[in-house]
């Protein structure tokens, strides 16, 4: 019997050890995630209940006692055009078909605006025939991040506008000295359409011979260079005397 009871108090021990490890691993996730101003959400598969905590009410702008934590009452709040695609995910997931949640879409905020999250979630726990009962993620706010790459694009869109619309010559050369954009006037003046130029040396436009051409525009991307004088060459054949400056044109 002595065996008996040395073997419990073994097994009770390596258990508290065990229950330990696991709440210290708990406390250091969530230290990570209240660092990182996350929001978590736990799913009871089964009856739809939500578990979230603190950041995810606050990055609706909401608190706890404002809803029911039911999935049915989280989708309300999802961007009609993002619905379908985020119960697809999470049904891709629930079924196995994918081994993370890992999507970007919208919610509407309590003040009716709207917010971009990227949300990274798994299947945590399933029974002994594998159906999921419950499943953990966290959820991230990106607005910022995609009302920055919105304005880059439209920033881009309004530069390329600039640039196809004026009436002299002008085009960007990249650093391997290909040109990359360029506009209606070079077009119409060398005969060319557009695609013909795209990504071509710039030396192509050129008559002198490549080595001095690439030496000119290397010099331009330090320093500005006025009145640069140089020959265009038509499609025909045809030579235009011109007159350039290159400058550099820093793209952050």
């Amino acid at each position: 019997s002595h065996s008996y009871i040395f073997l419990a108090i073994i097994s009770l021990i390596l258990s508290k050890k065990h229950e330990l490890q696991i709440l210290k691993q708990k406390e250091e996730l969530e230290l990570i995630i209240n660092g990182s101003r996350s929001g978590t959400w736990s799913l009871d598969v089964l009856s739809g209940q939500m578990i979230l905590n603190e950041q995810w009410y606050n990055m609706l702008g909401y608190k706890e006692t404002d809803f029911n934590p039911h999935i049915d009452d989280i989708f309300k709040l999802i961007h009609e055009d993002d619905i379908e695609h985020v119960k697809q995910s999470l049904e891709n997931n629930l079924s196995g078909k994918t081994s993370n949640i890992n999507i970007e879409h919208r919610f509407y905020h309590k003040t009716g605006r709207i917010i971009w999250v990227y949300i990274l979630g798994k299947i945590l726990q399933r029974d002994k025939d594998g159906t999921p009962q419950r499943a953990f993620g966290i959820q991230i706010d990106i607005t910022e991040q995609k009302l920055a790459i919105k304005r880059i694009s439209e920033a881009e869109k309004e530069s390329n506008s600039i640039i196809r619309n004026f009436l002299d010559i002008l085009f960007v050369v990249n650093n391997k000295n290909r040109i990359v954009r360029v506009n209606k006037a070079t077009c119409q003046t060398l005969g060319y359409e557009e695609n013909d130029i795209l990504m071509r040396p710039v030396s192509f436009i050129f008559k002198e011979n490549e080595s001095l051409i690439n030496k000119k525009f290397e010099e331009g991307c330090h320093t500005a260079l006025r009145n640069v004088e140089l020959n265009c060459l038509h499609k025909n054949g045809k030579i235009i005397p011109m007159s350039f400056n290159i400058s550099p044109l820093w793209n952050d």
